[in-house]
């Protein structure tokens, strides 16, 4: 699984990316808040909105990858994960249900990593002279939170890897 990784190191550069693509192409007042019917209300520096986002994708990765270490520090009985039992009864098959909670948390901050870039890419739709249709992207995320989280299960209803014959 070492593609999940793979994948969360490629969206944390793809977050940073259309950061700085959207610092490039944003006038000097970025608005980021819009009323009901699409005039802006809020406005910041385009300066301190990039800096601001990058703090967002920096922090919200640190905090996810150190949320991915902390099933290894929590008993058993506060776990949730289906077949507990089965995935809690050694130290091997602990330390593979660690390795796959923190996969799985990966995943979720590849999700969030792809939920910042597609604002990130409203935001600049919103704020430049040109307009392209990415409202369909908010259907491609809304599929990956789901299969993200419908992925949970399968992921723990199999036999850990050390019990298979």
């Amino acid at each position: 699984m070492q593609l999940v990784k793979i994948f969360w190191f490629i969206s944390i550069i793809g977050a940073f990316a259309v950061n700085v693509l959207c610092y490039a192409s944003f006038p000097p007042v970025v608005s980021y808040y819009f009323d009901a019917g699409g005039n802006p209300e809020m406005f910041i520096g385009k300066e301190l909105f990039f800096y601001y986002t990058f703090a967002i994708i920096l922090v919200a990765n640190i905090l996810l990858s150190l949320l991915g270490k902390i099933p290894a520090y929590i008993s058993k009985e506060l776990l949730f994960v289906p077949r507990k039992k089965l995935w809690t009864q050694d130290i091997n098959t602990r330390k593979e249900l660690n390795k796959k909670l923190k996969e799985w948390v990966r995943g979720l901050a590849m999700l969030i990593n792809f939920f910042i870039m597609t604002i990130l890419g409203f935001i600049a739709n919103a704020n430049t002279e040109n307009n392209f249709g990415i409202s369909w992207v908010q259907y491609l995320l809304l599929f990956l939170a789901i299969c993200w989280l419908i992925f949970f299960f399968p992921l723990f209803m199999r036999k850990p890897e050390v019990l298979r014959d």
